[in-house]
Order: structure tokens, then C-alpha cells, then sequence
């Protein structure tokens, strides 16, 4: 069963998204940081961005879904990949795709304009993979 552990507050706030064509797995690794693993789609068109130095990154959405009876749980990662990754995923993926990718994360909280409070997390894409473009079977979990 997929876990999200966020650093809250000197404490640990563990999470469970899980079902099928969208998940999250995140633990602390024995080097002192936070570890994502995620599979979602793709919210809009990766962009490449090339820096004064020449480093080229990416960034795009990805959105990590579960269906549920009463509510819909959408976590959105916002990712980051560099070099040789940022120029594949910049050819390679559109909005829509399926994706799986693994990095470090920092945790952000907001408040929509409605006053519904979210998550976010910031993802630096150290490993990614192409993931199957046909459509997760919906369940209902209760």
C-alpha cells in the first residue's frame, strides 16, 4: 500500500493515496531527505527552459489521482528534471500522458480561492518512465 510522509512540524504526517492508475510512495532515505515515487498523467505540456550557463530543465504538472464514493483526491506534483532528462521528457511527453517519475520532494499547503485547503509537492525528477496510456479502471473503495 502506497504511503506520502510529509515533514510537519518536527513529526511525521503519513498519508495513503493508492488505487489503480494513480499512486504515491514516499519514505526518508538513510541520506536525511524525502523520496517520491508517483504515477500520474500530465497536466499541460512539459516547457524547456535553458539557463545563462546553458543548463536546460523542464518543468511540468502531474496530477495523482483517487476516485473515491464520497470525494475525488487530487495531489499535484510539480516537477522538475534537468539535462539529458529534461530534453527527453521535453520530446517525449505531452499533456495527457501517463508518467511515473521518482525524486526528492519538498511539501507546499495552500488554499484555493474557494477556501478548500491542498497540497502540493515540489519534485525534483531523478528517475522517470513511460507509463501505459489506457485508462485506469475506476472502483468505487469504501
Amino acid at each position: 500500500m502506497p504511503v506520502v510522509v510529509f515533514p510537519l512540524a518536527g513529526s511525521l504526517l503519513v498519508s495513503e493515496i493508492h488505487g489503480k492508475g494513480a499512486t504515491i510512495h514516499a519514505q526518508r532515505s538513510n541520506s536525511m531527505f524525502f523520496q517520491v515515487q508517483a504515477f500520474g498523467r500530465v497536466e499541460r505540456d512539459p516547457e524547456l527552459v535553458v539557463t545563462k550557463d546553458g543548463t536546460s530543465f523542464t518543468e511540468f504538472s502531474l496530477a495523482v489521482s483517487k476516485k473515491r464514493c464520497v470525494e475525488d483526491i487530487t495531489v499535484w506534483l510539480f516537477c522538475y528534471a534537468w539535462g539529458g532528462h529534461a530534453e527527453t521528457i521535453k520530446r517525449s511527453v505531452t499533456k495527457g500522458s501517463m508518467l511515473f517519475v521518482q525524486g526528492d520532494f519538498t511539501p507546499h499547503q495552500y488554499t484555493t480561492e474557494n477556501g478548500k485547503q491542498g497540497l502540493s509537492l515540489e519534485v525534483n525528477v531523478e528517475k522517470f518512465s513511460f507509463a501505459d496510456e489506457s485508462k485506469p479502471q475506476e472502483y468505487c473503495q469504501q
